[in-house]
């Protein structure tokens, strides 16, 4: 199974705008997601779309923090239909490599599937945090450097 990750142009836009709702449902999350025309606005965001035989799998949003060298994993989903077949760890393998550096990414404290995949899948030495917002939302966040 041939896994990719290839960068979204703003008219694959829709692809996204299907799959958010099911994504943000899993997480919990009500709502729109606000941010999603950033990433065709602004030069330190990147989409993302996962292919696998060219079929659409999923997606993954990065973000590049001020230094020029970090990167936060937004958003990053895999279509159910795709699970468990190593599409995930195949597409984070790629994006990690693409964005050669520091990073960091959050999983809900209640997220037990994304607790369970990431560690799995982060560099040897990532270092994980538990943090709590102010609201009592409950995360973990890892950081790690990819080569």
């Amino acid at each position: 199974m041939k896994v990719q990750i290839k960068p979204a142009l703003e008219s694959e836009k829709a692809h996204f705008e299907a799959m958010l709702p099911g994504y943000l449902r899993e997480l919990g999350v009500e709502g729109e997601y606000p941010y999603l025309p950033l990433y065709w606005q602004e030069p330190r965001r990147f989409a993302y779309l996962l292919l696998v035989e060219g079929d659409i799998a999923g997606f993954a949003l990065v973000r590049q923090q001020q230094e020029l060298t970090e990167y936060e994993l937004a958003e990053f989903y895999v279509a159910s239909d795709y699970r468990l077949a190593g599409v995930g760890h195949a597409a984070a393998q790629a994006l990690f490599a693409l964005h050669s550096g520091r990073w960091e990414l959050s999983v809900l404290a209640d997220n037990l599937a994304g607790l369970r995949f990431w560690p799995k899948v982060l560099p040897a030495g990532a270092q994980v945090q538990t943090i709590e917002t102010p609201e009592g939302v409950r995360y973990l966040q890892f950081e790690f450097v990819s080569v």
